[in-house]
């Protein structure tokens, strides 16, 4: 009685065990795509610190702190008054040469004068051009105008003082664009490319995902830290995001479809894993080479393809040939699950 209880009940044909109970899984192809996530710092698309080309005192300020400006918007002026005069006095010389060289032209159309006085004339009329052009270039430098369209930032001069070349007035930044550097290990320099899409978020405001691309990547690698830097622009039209923020970037590489499998198909022996599949209701163990992983999948970069069915419950026990019966998906189940 106790041999007979302990053996295992016949197959229906008499021949050995009973198939063994098993939940399958058809293999499909998923999306994957590699995720590298970097620390990176928010900056200008375009920055500037305004500051005069000349020592002169402050006779107007016309910005705001804080204001968007545009190009060409006058944004401070110097007292320029000497600069005018003179710039009237040139321009007077300027007519005077045109008058005089018109009369020169008569009169030697007339055989008064000879050429050689006209082309003196003519000269000198050069000379008073050149002359009006430096003047204006002297009043000009006594306007502080916008270099491009951006926010201008906290001013630190007043009305009526005193600046020199390098004093500084105010920062001019263009933050419609902005540039997020980051740095990445050499190793993953080939994921790398300009157009590749990120994601970038940052504490100062945890509900914002703001979504960009890489634009370029330096020329080098850092031979201390063997990392390389890259850069990549993310649209802030709500302007939102400043200068100087800490980003913490995703970037999505490689996008990919390949075979995956579910990961309680997997059976890890050491370094490797196998799966389980089944042929024509019979068990084969293979060994298959993992690409990433993602909660739940495993993608198959070798050893099972599209289409195949695998083991995902009742795998256990199972050798190469062994027979198998498939139970129906758990919908249509109406027995108990192998374990």
């Amino acid at each position: 009685m106790l041999t007979a209880c302990s053996e295992s009940p016949p197959s229906s044909d008499g021949s050995g065990p009973p198939p063994k109970k098993v939940v399958v899984h058809t293999v499909g192809e998923r999306e994957f795509v590699d995720r590298i996530e970097a620390l990176g710092t928010a900056r200008a698309n375009e920055a500037t610190l305004l500051t005069p080309n000349v020592a002169e005192k402050i006779t107007d300020i016309r910005f705001r702190d804080g204001a968007q400006v545009n190009k060409g918007d006058i944004l401070l002026r110097l007292d320029d008054r000497s600069e005018r005069a003179e710039l009237a006095a040139a321009r007077a010389r300027l007519s005077e040469r045109q008058d005089a060289l018109a009369r020169a032209q008569d009169l030697a159309a007339q055989r008064v004068v000879s050429e050689a006085e006209v082309d003196l004339t003519r000269s000198e009329l050069a000379t008073a051009e050149a002359e009006v052009e430096a003047v204006a270039a002297h009043v000009e430098d006594r306007t502080i105008r916008a270099p491009f369209d951006g926010v201008i930032g906290l001013r630190t001069v007043s009305l009526g003082a005193l600046i020199a070349p390098g004093d500084p007035i105010a920062t001019l930044a263009d933050i419609d664009t902005i540039k997020a550097d980051f740095t990445i290990p050499a190793r993953r320099y080939s994921l790398l490319q300009p157009g590749l899409p990120i994601r970038a978020t940052t504490a100062g405001l945890p509900d914002r995902v703001y979504e960009g691309t890489i634009d370029s990547l330096d020329n080098e690698v850092d031979p201390v830290t063997r990392t390389i830097t890259a850069r990549a622009l993310i649209d802030n039209k709500g302007r939102a995001l400043r200068p100087g923020m800490l980003l913490e970037i995703e970037l999505l590489a490689e996008r990919r479809r390949n075979p995956a499998v579910p990961e309680a198909a997997l059976m890890p022996r050491g370094d490797a894993h196998f799966v389980v599949v089944i042929i024509d209701n019979t068990a084969e163990q293979r060994e298959v080479r993992l690409g990433m992983r993602t909660p739940g999948w495993a993608e198959i970069l070798d050893g099972v393809a599209v289409g195949e069915q695998v083991v995902t419950r009742g795998a256990q026990g199972l050798s190469d040939g062994s027979a198998v019966e498939i139970l129906p998906p758990l919908s249509e189940r109406t027995q108990t699950e192998p374990r």
